[in-house]
């Protein structure tokens, strides 16, 4: 099984989550027409901003965890061979 981070599955979501809130958000400031549905897609788009924004935290801490293990790896095999 391969590491999240390697398969940078969060990373993905991130972008597309982060990138779809913005032109959402982007598009609706453009647009400014007071109307019924621009309070709802303001929060829309920032909702999804948000969750890009947290999905990239995720990918971030897996790409911690994954330089983790291998320090750990490389450091064990290195404690083996001395001793």
């Amino acid at each position: 099984m391969r590491h999240p981070a390697d398969t940078e599955h969060y990373g993905n979501r991130a972008l597309s989550y982060g990138m779809v809130g913005f032109l959402l958000v982007a598009a609706v400031s453009y647009v400014t027409r007071d109307g019924d549905l621009t309070v709802p897609l303001y929060v829309l788009g920032g909702y999804l901003m948000a969750v890009g924004l947290v999905y990239g935290a995720v990918q971030a801490v897996a790409s911690v965890q994954r330089d983790h293990e291998d320090w750990r790896r490389r450091l064990d095999r290195a404690t083996r061979e001395e001793g």
